[in-house]
C-alpha cells in the first residue's frame, strides 16, 4: 500500500498514462439533498465502462460528499 494521497495518485496516473480519455454524461437523478450521476467512460475510443457518482448537498447547494 502507498502513502500517497488518492488525488495525487490520480494526477500521476493521468500524467503518465497515454491515450485519449472521454467522459460522457449518461443520466442525472437528484433532488434538493442528493443526486446520482451516471457516466460512461472510454480510453482511446474503446468502451471501457460505466461509473456512478453519489452526491450529497448542503443548504447552499454545495457538494458535501
Amino acid at each position: 500500500m502507498t502513502d500517497t494521497p488518492a488525488p495525487d495518485r490520480h494526477l500521476e496516473f493521468t500524467r503518465t498514462s497515454p491515450g485519449e480519455r472521454r467522459l460522457e454524461l449518461h443520466l442525472v437523478i437528484g433532488n434538493d439533498d442528493t443526486a446520482v450521476v451516471w457516466f460512461r467512460w472510454s480510453l482511446d475510443d474503446l468502451e471501457a465502462g460505466d461509473v456512478q457518482v453519489f452526491l450529497d448537498f448542503d443548504d447552499e447547494d454545495l457538494i458535501t460528499r
